[in-house]
């Protein structure tokens, strides 16, 4: 509300203590006017005056009428009680005098009570004007002319006005600014009671969500005051009021101790306190619970009382646990890795050496004649050599480097099957998606390590988000076709499966990402990592027959992209990809403005598209080409665009090219997933989208299709189609 609004007066009607009051006018003034009535008319009509007998008895009609007559508003009762009032008062003031002034002033001062102080205002005005013309026109009662005041003159009834009207306005003045206030007063009191009970409501629900309650002790009192929720945790009956001693019995030993000692010091020093501890319910259930107590001191600072919360810790506690136990053991695997490659290389330079050793000893045993106490030396160099040569097989097989057992695998049951452990293993502050697509062709694949792989790249992602942050793992079957093949080493043309998994952390430059793969690499601090975890996933990877891309730039995220070919016993014998033309893929003869940051992909698009027939306008930014589509005299029709870009993004691209060009359709472009760009809020899921790497028959048949659609700003009419 403005500062204007909240001048203002209340409106006329008068609102819920005005109704009130309202009410008990009406009803006072209706028993009190009974109460006069009777010996009024008849003084009046014993002294000749029935007129005051006929006043009187109107007024009270109209009294009773407005007290049962509850279909009209309250402020026409409000003026009509008023109004009453007022002629009362004219008509005293013409048949018996000077008490009808009395009768102006109960007029001004009820209207300002029950419609506000404008309205009392005009009802003093009213009865100044009322007593003026009463008076100058000679109507009034002879009572009202004053002996030696020349009263019949209008100077002097001006005078005679101007003093009532003195004391009238004052009263009204005072009385309105005293109802302004407490009405003032009176509003701020019913919205702040308003916001405390929804307070008290939120207060409620977020207790009952998160299991938290409040308690009170007196420093001299016997008895705990529980909360609602207390009486909850502890599985008692709602009101329950324990002594202290009965509160500190649902304790365990050592945190009855601690607690205990934590009371008398915040009672009688106000020393807070913060305690973890277990409790044992009324039913027997054991409970972590977070204890918290705070002094309340009087106007004096002496402590009176212990004011507290209780919370029901339990479920952090057993995640604490699981993630701890969890994080052992992910440490303890990966300082086992580290272990198990040098035991690795020394065995095998060790085996190398014992060749030597047990292959001369044997030589040497045979040329020696039997009997020779030469060869009871030799044999022992030989079993102490072959002892030694177990001992290196152990080291072998501690080292992991046994053969893979690969099987075919449906990388989406995978998925799935990791679910559980993913989400206990990245904590509660890190969300998981999972979008597995269904009946996908199997891979030749060991299962075991391709947990490993998701594992590792799970805990990657978690540690690239410190608070928080969205785990998004996809799998879908894709074909990588020859062009696709030829830029990528080690990447064989064919369907395969697809493993993405994206994250919205902190991301990387192209620093890292070029020695990201090497081993023993890392970027966290020392101690917190043995830069073995991508070293393992790219490995797996090559062994099992795939490869691994990487897309990732600094706050915006990474996604990591893993295909696995898919397996010949279910794919095709001898795959063939197709060429975009031997395919038929669409062509076309529009322009388009191609904004790439990427030089290689930049120049493999522009390759495509002019293949295919396009006029191509190519930018290597989002501000070169803004600048670009201003100085290009004739029509763009397509805008094909990265999403994230230096300087200026494809979505700010997009806003600041639709006002100049409306007609401009758009496809955009990037390395993240599909659903991983619209979950991390880049783009709207109605936007055309090709997801890359590029390849020639994916990208034709998609620039064809968004070429045949409707326009960007009749896609984003009505809504905003960008966030």
């Amino acid at each position: 509300m403005s500062t204007a609004d909240a001048r203002k007066e209340p409106p006329v009607s008068p609102p819920g203590w005005r109704g009130e009051l309202l009410r008990v006018v009406l009803r006072v003034t209706l028993i009190l006017g009974s109460i006069v009535y009777f010996p009024s008319a008849y003084v009046a009509l014993r002294d000749g005056k029935p007129g005051v007998a006929v006043l009187d008895t109107v007024a009270l009609a109209l009294v009773a009428g407005l007290t049962v007559a509850r279909s009209f508003s309250p402020r026409s009762r409000s003026m009509g009680i008023s109004g009453v009032f007022y002629l009362l008062g004219l008509g005293l003031l013409l048949q018996v005098g000077a008490i009808g002034q009395t009768f102006l002033l109960g007029f001004s001062l009820f209207a300002t009570l029950l419609l506000g102080r404008r309205w009392g205002l005009r009802a003093a005005a009213l009865s100044a004007l009322t007593l003026l013309l009463t008076g100058y026109l000679g109507i009034a009662h002879p009572e009202m002319v004053l002996p030696g005041w020349k009263t019949e003159t209008l100077a002097g009834w001006v005078i005679v006005t101007a003093n009532f009207s003195l004391v009238n306005v004052s009263l009204v003045l005072a009385l309105g600014t005293v109802v302004a206030a407490l009405q003032k007063a009176l509003r701020h009191a019913v919205s702040a009671n308003a916001d405390l009970q929804q307070n008290r409501a939120l207060l409620e629900i977020a207790g009952q969500t998160a299991r938290l309650g409040g308690w009170r002790l007196h420093v001299n009192g016997e008895h705990v005051e529980w909360s609602d929720e207390c009486c909850e945790l502890h599985e008692m009956p709602l009101g329950t009021r324990p002594t202290f001693v009965e509160a500190l019995g649902f304790m365990v030993d050592d945190f009855r101790a601690e607690v205990r000692t934590a009371m008398e010091l915040c009672a009688t020093q106000g020393v807070p306190f913060d305690k973890e501890g277990g409790i044992v319910t009324a039913k027997g259930s054991p409970m972590w619970i977070r204890l918290i107590g705070r002094p309340s001191r009087n106007e004096r600072g002496e402590v009176t009382h212990v004011l507290g919360s209780m919370q029901d810790i339990n479920d952090r506690k057993l995640t604490e646990e699981r993630h701890e136990k969890l994080e052992d053991q992910l440490r303890q695997a990966q300082r086992m890795e580290t272990v198990g490659l040098l035991a690795g290389g020394v065995a095998h330079d060790f085996n190398n050496l014992l060749s030597v050793v047990l292959s001369y000893s044997e030589l040497l045993s045979e040329e020696l004649p039997p009997g020779d106490p030469m060869r009871t030396d030799l044999e022992e160099i030989g079993a102490a050599g072959r002892r030694a040569l177990d001992l290196t097989k152990q080291l072998l097989a501690f080292s992991r480097r046994q053969v893979l057992a690969p099987r075919l695998t449906d990388l989406g049951l995978v998925v799935d099957g990791m679910q559980g452990m993913l989400r206990r293993l990245i904590g509660e502050d890190v969300e998981l998606s999972t979008s597995c697509a269904p009946d996908l062709l199997p891979v030749l694949v060991d299962p075991g390590q391709v947990e490993q792989v998701i594992m590792n790249l799970a805990v990657n992602a978690r540690d690239a988000m410190p608070r928080g942050g969205l785990l998004i793992i996809e799998t879908a079957e894709v074909v990588l076709d020859a062009a696709y093949a030829a830029d990528h080493v080690g990447v064989t043309p064919g369907p395969h499966v697809m493993l993405a998994v994206s994250d919205n952390g902190a991301g990387m430059d192209k620093a890292t990402q070029a020695r990201m793969f090497e081993p023993f690499f890392t970027t966290k601090e020392q101690g917190k990592g043995t830069g073995l975890g991508l070293a393992t996933v790219f490995g797996v990877v090559q062994q099992s027959g795939g490869t691994i891309w990487v897309y990732s730039e600094p706050g915006k995220g990474t996604t990591f992209k893993v295909y696995f070919p898919i397996a010949a016993q279910s794919a095709p014998a001898n795959p063939r990809v197709a060429t975009p033309i031997e395919r038929g893929a669409p062509r076309g003869a529009e322009t388009i403005l191609l904004v790439e940051d990427e030089e290689g992909v930049r120049v493999l698009a522009r390759t495509i598209l002019r293949r295919l027939g396009y006029t191509v306008l190519e930018a290597p930014n989002g501000v070169e080409a803004l600048a670009l589509a201003e100085a290009h005299p004739g029509t763009i029709d397509l805008l094909l665009t990265d999403v994230v870009m230096p300087r200026m993004s494809g979505r700010e691209l997009v806003e600041h090219l639709l006002p100049l060009r409306p007609s401009l359709k758009v496809l955009f472009m990037s390395g993240y997933t599909d659903d991983a760009v619209v979950r991390h809020g880049i783009l709207d899921a109605s936007i055309a989208f090709l997801q890359k790497p590029i390849t020639p028959e994916p990208l034709a048949r998609k620039v064809r299709e968004v070429l045949n659609g409707p326009a960007m700003s009749e896609l984003t009419k009505g809504a905003p189609a960008l966030s």
